[in-house]
């Protein structure tokens, strides 16, 4: 150490030693907390629409975000949707999941929303949508002429990420088989066709998030990414910290 008039001032060394120490702990704090900041992963959702084993070419799906998970992992409405009086808090069941999905289709048409993306599906009648942020989605329901027959669909809400009981994880890329009817033909009035077989609607990954069996308790939080917010007033007064020493070291260097 060095002795000075009114006081004791410390080694340059030491001062720049102290201030590379700080700026490496800086440095360490901002790569453990850049994952927590990250942006959350994007998914997609996969159509195929077919009556037995006819594909059928050309049906216009239209897409909605309907709600997106708030801070306890539940749905919240989101948009345009927010002011409708549709209840997510228990989607537990087939029958709570299409009443929910035909009370937000009717907000939509009333309100007149327009969709998120549409499209219409291939030659092999499936149609995907890609780069989907996480949230809860609105499938349109579908009126599709295809030869002499009218195929119709009912409206569905499918979860992103959706949990596959078969793998037990959680998928951001989903695919989902929406069931279609066949009615009479389009010189007539619609009727019912029941001797055609339903096509097969695997239930999986159209199940909701807060639903599964025994989801695991780290994939459940796993999707909520981007919402940790200690660490920015850490940094905040870390870097406030920083700029007080480096203040402090700059003087006491100019004095010695």
């Amino acid at each position: 150490m060095i002795r000075k008039e009114g006081g004791i001032v410390m080694d340059r060394d030491l001062h720049r030693r102290m201030a590379a120490a700080l700026a490496v702990l800086l440095t360490t704090l901002l790569a453990l907390c850049a994952p927590a900041l990250a942006v959350a992963p994007t998914g997609s959702l996969t159509l195929t629409a077919s009556y037995g084993t006819t594909p059928l070419v050309g049906a216009p799906f239209k897409l909605y975000l309907v709600a997106e998970h708030d801070a306890a992992s539940d749905f919240a409405l989101c948009g345009e949707f927010a002011g409708s009086s549709v209840d997510l808090s228990d989607l537990s069941t087939a029958g709570k999941l299409a009443q929910a999905a035909l009370d937000l289709e009717r907000w939509a048409g009333e309100k007149a929303i327009a969709p998120l993306t549409q499209q219409n599906t291939d030659s092999s009648g499936s149609v995907s949508f890609t780069s989907l942020a996480q949230g809860l989605y609105l499938v349109g329901g579908v009126t599709h002429q295809q030869g002499s027959h009218r195929y119709q669909s009912a409206p569905c809400l499918i979860p992103l990420p959706s949990w596959d009981g078969s793998t037990g994880v959680w998928e951001l890329n989903v695919t989902a088989f929406p069931k279609f009817e066949r009615r009479g033909t389009s010189g007539g009035d619609p009727t019912p066709t029941p001797t055609e077989p339903d096509t097969p609607t695997p239930p999986d990954p159209v199940e909701p998030p807060d639903t599964p069996p025994t989801p695991p308790v780290g994939p459940e939080k796993l999707p909520q990414t981007g919402q940790l917010k200690w660490p920015v007033p850490v940094l905040a007064a870390l870097g406030m910290l920083l700029l007080l020493a480096g203040s402090i070291l700059m003087r006491r260097e100019r004095d010695a």
